[in-house]
């Protein structure tokens, strides 16, 4: 029943392994289109940024024409104060479409943000599916190593001067980096 136990020692620890691995794998997957849809929110950030400002100076210029009628009814002249007044509504909404732009920037940079933060997510995923199947071997291996009959190898498995069991070996972990899942 020993050598029995050892292979499906093994046999369990590689499964074990191989199923971290693609469950590390999924992750990297989904990161990858997380990263796939910020850059397309790129492009629909910029489009809505685009239309704001067109809509934006589209008001200005009808607001800019208003005044310029109101102003002709009136026989004011284009000099003094009203047109003071023209000038400063003029440089306010140029400002607002600068507002527009500003903040359309900021919201790239931060969807930018995203896409490099899923991108790291999926390396780190694609790695740590390496480290667990190696990880599930090695456990597997060890399981099986230390369930094997003595009667062949006179009292256990030594390794490096001791004796190796499965009370002496503890496995090892897997690395985690903060702030991803998995």
């Amino acid at each position: 029943m020993g050598m029995l136990g050892a292979g499906l020692g093994i046999i369990g620890g590689i499964m074990q392994g191989m199923g971290q691995a693609a469950q590390y794998k999924a992750a990297a997957r989904a990161h990858k289109y997380n990263a796939m849809v910020a850059e397309r929110n790129a492009g629909v950030i910029r489009d809505q940024g685009d239309a704001a400002i067109a809509d934006q100076q589209l008001s200005n210029l009808r607001e800019y024409h208003m005044m310029l009628g109101r102003f002709s009814a009136n026989g004011a002249s284009f000099t003094g104060s009203a047109y003071d007044v023209l000038l400063d509504t003029v440089h306010t909404r140029t400002l607002d479409v600068k507002r527009i732009e500003y903040k359309t920037q900021l919201a790239l940079i931060g969807n930018q943000d995203t896409q490099n933060l899923e991108e790291m997510g999926a390396d780190d995923a694609n790695k740590a599916a390496s480290f667990s199947m190696v990880s599930g071997i090695i456990n597997g291996l060890a399981s099986g190593l230390s369930s094997m009959p003595s009667g062949g190898f006179g009292g256990g498995v030594t390794v490096g001067g001791g004796n190796f069991t499965s009370s002496s070996y503890s496995a090892p972990t897997i690395p985690q980096v903060s702030g991803f899942p998995g």
